[in-house]
């Protein structure tokens, strides 16, 4: 059995509910009364989607490319935030010059297609 803080390194964190403790995906928002489903959830295609960026949608879905560190929970959360933060106008810009968000934190934050610069 994995421990609490294995959990939460792949994005599964115990919480405090009123109704009892609950397993929480911090990828995709889902939660869990059994720690037994928390775990099928971790290995399934359901977190597997979220961690590619599948769920995103419209231009989202469009602004996020691949990347190598899709399976860190840091990067799944950062490239989440990250969306949630920049407005409609600034992601068409992105898109119009050839910007996409890869890791959504660190050095590869961003990438431009056109010249294969990377940058925060």
């Amino acid at each position: 059995m994995q421990t609490l803080e294995e959990l939460k390194n792949e994005g599964i964190v115990l919480k405090n509910r009123k109704k009892g403790n609950k397993y929480s995906c911090l990828g995709c928002n889902s939660w869990f009364k059994q720690i037994n489903e928390a775990l099928g959830h971790k290995q399934s295609e359901d977190n597997s989607i979220t961690k590619l960026g599948e769920r995103f949608k419209g231009i989202d879905r469009l602004l996020a490319i691949d990347s190598e560190k899709l399976n860190d929970i840091e990067v799944v959360l950062a490239r989440k935030a990250e969306l949630g933060k920049i407005g409609i106008s600034v992601k068409e810009g992105y898109l119009n010059h050839g910007i996409r968000l890869k890791d959504g934190i660190g050095s590869q934050a961003y990438v431009c297609l056109e010249c294969n610069l990377s940058f925060t």
